[in-house]
């Protein structure tokens, strides 16, 4: 973890978990230009429909990587899906 607070998170690979994965991509859209950022959210999409089953049904860390993703991007609707998604696992 303290590879990303030192700022190296592209030191990541690609076959970390879901949650390095997408702790990545936080610190990866939060480093990027406005125009990257776009691509930031076409990896999101993709990541998403590649993990099974999806961790952001399971892993807080996950849900909530997405979440502020979708929130700092301006997509409120999805980020609160994500959050909700972790409210209802909280409640089980």
């Amino acid at each position: 973890m303290c590879v990303v607070s030192v700022g190296r998170y592209q030191a990541i690979p690609q076959n970390a978990s879901a949650e390095l994965q997408a702790i990545k991509l936080l610190a990866t859209y939060r480093s990027s230009s406005e125009e990257n950022r776009e691509l930031v959210l076409d990896k999101l999409k993709d990541m998403k429909e590649q993990w099974t089953p999806e961790p952001a049904q399971t892993s807080p860390t996950v849900q909530l990587m997405v979440a502020l993703i979708h929130y700092e991007a301006k997509n409120y609707k999805e980020a609160l899906r994500y959050v909700h998604r972790g409210h209802e696992q909280l409640e089980q």
